[in-house]
């Protein structure tokens, strides 16, 4: 059989023609990579603005390939003349360029998630625009399925291309000794990823979209992936949801979180694997298509009510999370789909990624958003707990001055550890009369406290969490000397870090010799009494482990970090005293007995009336 591969020159003018139908998002592309080499170059300095400046660069440049794309192949669709197909670019790039200056210095989760959305919506944009208002349902299948085919060819080819440089690289390094940084093999793998991945994807858009509507080319090894492999994984995790909701009829006991994701993972693959056979539905003998494409849509209706039973619980317990709030609105379009496709003539496959599309763009803005409904709920969540235990009085935080029930303490520390990682403690300052901007700067000794922490501090409650909450008898501690503390050494002769592991309980003792010339010191760790024992000579002194742990964890912290004077221990005797800094230790108490695990210190000897030798 005869190859043709394409010619150098061919390959090139194929290049140049994808530059000339895509110039704004290769543009896209090239300043996207550049903006991760600038990053790449700025890991190991302190250059946290031009960090940001770069990151936000790549955030928009990755936004815009999609956007623009789309807008392309839109403009190409209709057949537009140049103004208006580069007014609609630039427009585009106008709100790409809006969108970059008002991205904020520092990123909370909920502008995470919010990006995380625009992105998704971007990819969806591409699959339906360009057919948008245009009724040509085999065409828009075989132009999702040639966008599909050609992402896998291009991940394939740049994948091989790229381990191939940096073996290259390698090579070069290893074989004439020539220095290859680490950096440069991360540049090439994100040029390959961002620059010629996404210019090999390109040149393979279909061009005449008009055509499309005429092919008859089915890939024979797509039915029977998903006829032999894909259906019946499908019908077995139906069956394995339908044994478990009968389980949950039988014994009364409502599901749990995490079934709402595997109902909408098994409706999803289900609606894909539909969609994958969806052009042969009406071919001789693939009449099964029809009756197992209505099986399936009625076999969703049970499980989109478990769905529902499964958040409306957790909702009703603990508010709206963004979560929940997308698993709400994932069983909202699950039912609606379920039903068009049942009761619909046209059931055209277009609607899918359309209605995903507006559901992703209705749920980022408005009042009604993931982020207001749910950040909402939780204020209202935390002022209703604050209401319940008398700490809030005219629309202010009341500090406690007795202890609450440990349901509710842990319920008001998880709001909120939820509304300072989503939305930023700030959306606390109306229930407080200090300004939180004060309280929550650092620490002049040097110790983190989180923010979390700070919080539970002014409203006189402790930090508890759901972990602790359920493990009353058996609680866990650690500690950890600040990562940016200095220990002073002045006035001491000798210095050594020392370990205690106390894994093995048959031991009853460890041994610690310190040397010095002529002199020496000893520390003894008991296992059973949990004490430290310092000898010199016939003299002896105690340091009990037990009554340093339990005042190290009445300051507990959120990450349990503390200055160095929470974590020194000292003792003396006649010729000798120590200093002891623990720098970390853990274990935990079960039923109130102490079982320390290891210790970390370093010690600090001063000699009295003997010298060092």
């Amino acid at each position: 059989m005869k190859i043709n591969l394409p010619s150098l020159q061919q390959l090139i003018k194929e290049a140049g023609a994808t530059l000339v139908r895509f110039p704004l998002v290769l543009a896209c592309a090239v300043a996207g990579t550049y903006a991760v080499w600038e990053l790449i170059d700025l890991s190991n300095e302190n250059k946290d603005l031009q960090a940001m400046q770069m990151g936000h660069l790549l955030m928009v440049c990755a936004l815009g390939l999609t956007v623009l794309t789309a807008f392309t192949l839109f403009s190409e669709r209709r057949n537009h003349n140049n103004i208006v197909r580069w007014a609609l670019q630039l427009f585009w790039s106008g709100i790409l360029f809006w969108y970059y200056i008002t991205l904020p210095d520092t990123f909370t989760i909920y502008e995470i998630f919010r990006y995380a959305i625009y992105v998704f919506a971007g990819h969806l944009l591409v699959a339906f625009l360009p057919y948008s208002g245009i009724n040509e349902p085999e065409g828009f299948w075989e132009y999702n399925k040639s966008l599909f085919l050609r992402i896998l060819t291009s991940v394939l080819y740049t994948g091989v291309l790229t381990i191939g440089l940096c073996i290259a690289l390698l090579a070069v390094d290893q074989l004439f000794e020539i220095e290859v940084k680490g950096e440069y093999y991360a540049k090439i793998i994100f040029t390959m990823m961002g620059i010629f991945n996404t210019w090999f994807f390109l040149s393979g858009v279909p061009k005449q979209l008009e055509q499309l509507q005429m092919e008859t080319n089915y890939p024979k090894g797509l039915k029977v992936f998903t006829q032999f492999v894909l259906l019946p994984l499908i019908t077995l995790y139906m069956v394995i949801l339908y044994v478990y909701m009968g389980k949950i009829i039988i014994t009364g006991v409502w599901p749990e979180g995490w079934v709402s994701w595997l109902v909408m993972c098994f409706a999803v693959a289900g609606i894909l694997a539909l969609l994958l056979i969806w052009p042969i539905r009406n071919d001789e003998g693939n009449k099964w298509i029809g009756f197992y494409s209505k099986s399936f849509y009625f076999a969703i209706f049970p499980l989109v009510i478990l769905l529902f039973a499964s958040i409306r619980i957790r909702i009703n317990e603990y508010g709206f999370t963004e979560p929940r709030y997308y698993v709400l609105i994932l069983a909202c379009w699950l039912a609606g789909m379920a039903t068009y496709f049942l009761i619909s003539k046209s059931k055209s496959v277009k609607v899918i990624p359309f209605s995903l599309f507006v559901l992703a763009i209705f749920s980022v803005h408005g009042p009604w958003s993931a982020f207001s409904i749910s950040k909402q709920s939780q204020l209202n969540r935390f002022e209703t707990l604050l209401e319940k235990n008398k700490l809030f009085e005219n629309g202010l935080v009341v500090k406690a001055t007795d202890t609450i029930p440990k349901t509710d303490n842990v319920q008001i520390c998880e709001t909120i550890d939820y509304i300072n990682e989503y939305h930023g403690y700030k959306e606390f300052q109306p229930y407080f009369v200090q300004s939180l901007d004060s309280v929550m700067k650092p620490d002049t000794v040097g110790a983190f406290v989180s923010e979390d922490d700070r919080m539970i501090k002014l409203i006189g409650l402790e930090w508890m969490n759901t972990y602790m909450l359920n493990n009353d008898s058996e609680k866990y501690f650690y500690g950890n000397l600040h990562d940016n503390a200095v220990i002073p050494v002045a006035g001491y002769d000798a210095f050594r870090n020392v370990d205690f592991y106390i894994y093995d309980t048959d031991v009853k003792e460890q041994v610690r010799d310190f040397s010095f010339g002529e002199d020496s010191v000893k520390l003894v760790y008991n296992n059973k009494k949990h004490q430290i024992i310092l000898s010199h000579l016939n003299d002896s002194a105690t340091i009990n482990i037990i009554d340093f742990v339990n005042r190290m964890e009445s300051k507990r912290s959120s990450n349990s970090t503390y200055p160095v004077p929470e974590m020194t221990l000292n003792a003396s005797l006649p010729d000798v005293r120590i200093k002891l800094v623990v720098k970390s230790i853990s274990g935990k108490q079960i039923k109130g007995q102490l079982k320390i695990n290891a210790m970390n210190a370093d010690v600090f000897v001063k000699f009295e009336k003997t010298s060092v030798q």
